[in-house]
C-alpha cells in the first residue's frame, strides 16, 4: 500500500522543514555548546555544562530529516568536544550529555569509539549511586559532603544511559541501579495531587528520607513545570 501523507503529517513535516532551515542558517555561527540566549544572542559553554548533548543531538535529527551531510559532520565535531566529560564524576547529567550525542553517533555510524565513550560515561554515573538510600546523587564531587543526599527529579532523564550500558555490555548492574533510583523517585516525589517537587533530600549516611526541597522551583511545596514533565 502506498504511503499517504495525511494533513497532520504534512503539518509536522513542514514544521520540521522550517526547523531544519533555521538550523542550517544558525549552525555555522555556533562556536561551542549553546546554553541559552541573552539579548537575542546565544550564550555558550565550552565544556557542555549540563546541556552539551542537546546541540549534537539536534544536528543528528536535522541530518536524519534532511539527509544533508553537513549536519552529520557538525554533529560529529560537536560530540567530540564532550570527550573529557565521559570521566566526569561531579554530576548526574551524563545521560543528558552522552545519550543524544555519543549513543546516537554510535547508532548512526557504527563506530565503536562512540559506544565505548558512552559506556565510560555510564561507569562514571553509577559511581554516584548511594546504596543505602537507593538513589543517584545529583550534584557535587564524590568526596564533597555538600548535597551528598540530594536527589532531583531531573535524574530520571539520565537513566536511559544506564539502560543502554546494560544492553550493550550484558552487565545488569547499570540497569539495576537505574531501576532502584526510579523506584526511589516514584516513592518520594509524587504528591497526592500528582505534582512533584524539584528536590528530595536524604541522609547520605543512613539513606533515611528527610523531605522535599527546591532549587529551580518557587518553593518546596510548589511544582516546577520542567521537572514535572521529566517526572511524567
Amino acid at each position: 500500500m502506498p504511503f499517504t501523507m495525511t494533513p497532520t503529517l504534512r503539518k509536522l513535516s513542514a514544521a520540521a522543514d522550517y526547523a531544519v532551515d533555521k538550523l542550517r542558517d544558525v549552525a555555522p555561527t555556533v562556536t561551542a555548546f549553546p546554553v541559552g540566549t541573552k539579548f537575542e544572542r546565544w550564550t555558550y559553554s565550552q565544556n557542555g555544562d549540563w546541556v552539551g548533548g542537546f546541540w549534537p543531538g539536534t544536528l543528528w535529527m536535522a541530518w536524519l530529516h534532511s539527509g544533508d551531510a553537513t549536519f552529520r559532520s557538525q554533529a560529529l565535531a560537536s560530540a567530540r568536544k564532550l570527550a573529557p566529560r565521559q570521566y566526569d564524576t561531579t554530576t548526574h547529567d551524563l545521560g543528558f550529555l552522552f545519550y543524544p550525542s555519543w549513543v546516537t553517533a554510535w547508532r548512526l555510524t557504527g563506530d565503536e569509539a562512540w559506544r565505548t565513550g558512552a559506556l565510560r560515561a555510564a561507569d562514571s554515573l553509577i559511581r554516584r549511586y548511594n546504596p543505602r538510600g537507593r538513589f543517584i546523587r545529583a550534584w557535587g564531587a564524590l568526596d564533597d559532603p555538600n548535597n551528598a543526599g540530594r536527589v532531583i527529579i531531573d535524574t530520571m532523564m539520565n537513566l536511559d544511559l544506564l539502560s543502554f550500558a546494560s544492553e550493550r555490555t550484558g552487565d545488569a548492574k547499570y540497569l539495576d541501579i537505574a531501576v532502584e533510583h526510579a523506584k526511589t523517585a516514584q516513592r518520594v516525589f509524587p504528591r497526592p495531587d500528582g505534582s512533584t517537587p524539584h528536590v528530595y533530600d536524604f541522609d547520605p549516611q543512613t539513606g533515611a528520607p528527610l523531605g522535599p526541597g527546591t532549587v529551580q522551583g518557587y518553593s518546596p511545596t510548589s511544582c516546577w513545570s520542567r521537572g514535572q514533565a521529566w517526572g511524567l
